[in-house]
C-alpha cells in the first residue's frame, strides 16, 4: 500500500509538478528513488541529437552547451545535467562503492543499467550527485526542498533514452568532440565546489545580460521624441 501511494504521488508530480499529495519521510527517500527511476512511466519532452529525456513540470530551462544543460526550480535550486553519450556508445562500465559517512549513499542497478545516488550535507544545504544510465545530475539545494529535488532528479534520470544509430553516425563523423573531464561522471566527485563555481559564474553572466538589456531599453526610451 505504501509503495502504491508513492507511485501515485510520482504520477501526480510528473504531470502537474505538485508534490503535496504525499509527503516523504526521510526513511521513504530510498524507496522513492527506486519507484521513480525503476518503475515510473517513461516519458520524453526534450530531444537532442542521439538522446532524449523528460524534464518535470516546474523546472525552468536555463541553457545548454554540448552535453551539458542547466535548469532551475521555483526555489532557485540549480540542476546541472551532463549526458555522457560517448561512454554509453562504448558501453563503459563502472562499479559503485557505498559511502557510509554521508547522508545518503545508494547504488542504482536495474535492467543492465547502473549508477548511484548520493546526498551530502554541506553546511545548511544538501549537495546531490546522482548518475544513472550515463546521465548525471548535480544540485545544491535547500534542505526544506529535499523531497521535491529528489523527485526532480529521479525523474530526469529515469527517462534518459539513447539512439545508438544516431550516435554512431555522429561519432563516426566526429561531430561529437569528446573532451576528457577532470573526473568521470560514472563515479561521484563528492565536491560541490565545481558545481557552485558554475552557478556563480552563470549568475554573474545573467546579471550582466539583464543589465545590458535594461540599458538598451532605457536608451531606446531616451531616444523617443
Amino acid at each position: 500500500m505504501k509503495k502504491l501511494i508513492v507511485l501515485l504521488s510520482v504520477l501526480v508530480f510528473l504531470t502537474t509538478g505538485c508534490s503535496s499529495v504525499y509527503i516523504m519521510n526521510i526513511s521513504d527517500i530510498d524507496q522513492t528513488i527506486e519507484d521513480i527511476i525503476y518503475d515510473s512511466p517513461k516519458m520524453h519532452n526534450v530531444n537532442y541529437e542521439g538522446y532524449k529525456y523528460y524534464v518535470p513540470n516546474g523546472l525552468k530551462f536555463i541553457n545548454k552547451e554540448e552535453y551539458n544543460a542547466t535548469f532551475k526550480d521555483k526555489y532557485n535550486n540549480y540542476y546541472y545535467i551532463y549526458v555522457d553519450a560517448i561512454s554509453f556508445y562504448h558501453k563503459v562500465k563502472s562499479k559503485y562503492k557505498k559511502d557510509n559517512d554521508i547522508y545518503l549513499s545508494k547504488e542504482l542497478k536495474h535492467d543492465n543499467k547502473f549508477g548511484y545516488f548520493e546526498i551530502t550535507e554541506k553546511e545548511d544545504k544538501y549537495f546531490i550527485e546522482a548518475m544513472y544510465n550515463y546521465m548525471k545530475v548535480e544540485a545544491y539545494i535547500s534542505k526544506d526542498t529535499l523531497e521535491e529535488s529528489v523527485m526532480n532528479i529521479s525523474s530526469l534520470l529515469s527517462n534518459i533514452k539513447y539512439n545508438r544509430k544516431v550516435l554512431g553516425t555522429l561519432i563516426g563523423n566526429k561531430k561529437l568532440n569528446y573532451k576528457e573531464e577532470k573526473y568521470s561522471i560514472l563515479n561521484p566527485n563528492k565536491n560541490a565546489d565545481s558545481f557552485l563555481d558554475y552557478v556563480k559564474e552563470y549568475e554573474k553572466d545573467a546579471a550582466k545580460d539583464t543589465k545590458a538589456a535594461n540599458d538598451e531599453e532605457n536608451l531606446e526610451i531616451d531616444n523617443v521624441e
